[in-house]
């Protein structure tokens, strides 16, 4: 019984940060020629999109190309780009965004890397 937990549990933390991208919005179809996508509501409802729409709450449609679309949101360090595919009926999200580097220091153009190992 508690493998089943743990495991259900693991399925809801991979699974969520993508529906989390767009509110519950799903792109069912992304066509370059007509410069449009497909979404689906978390109502059910079908939405046809175009550069410069909002998709969920905060994601702005920027550009569709080559069957992709390329969306853009405010993030913690700055905007974040999502690059939604559509394979087979299934979506792929991408997620590009600036963060700042940990563990490494910048001195006069040298990378330093801090020595974890215990001596």
């Amino acid at each position: 019984m508690t493998r089943l937990f743990l495991l259900l549990s693991a399925l809801m933390l991979a699974v969520s940060p993508v529906h989390a991208e767009f509110n519950g919005h799903r792109f069912l179809k992304i066509s370059s020629a007509e410069q449009a996508a497909v979404v689906k509501g978390p109502d059910g409802e079908l939405r046809l999109v175009r550069p410069g729409d909002k998709v969920g709450d905060e994601a702005i449609l920027v550009e569709i190309d080559f069957d992709r679309a390329v969306l853009e949101k405010d993030g913690e360090w700055g905007t974040v780009t999502l690059i939604v595919n559509v394979e087979n009926g299934e979506q792929r999200i991408a997620r590009m965004e600036r963060r700042p580097l940990e563990g490494m220091h910048f001195y006069r153009g040298e990378v330093k890397v801090p020595n974890t190992q215990s001596q």
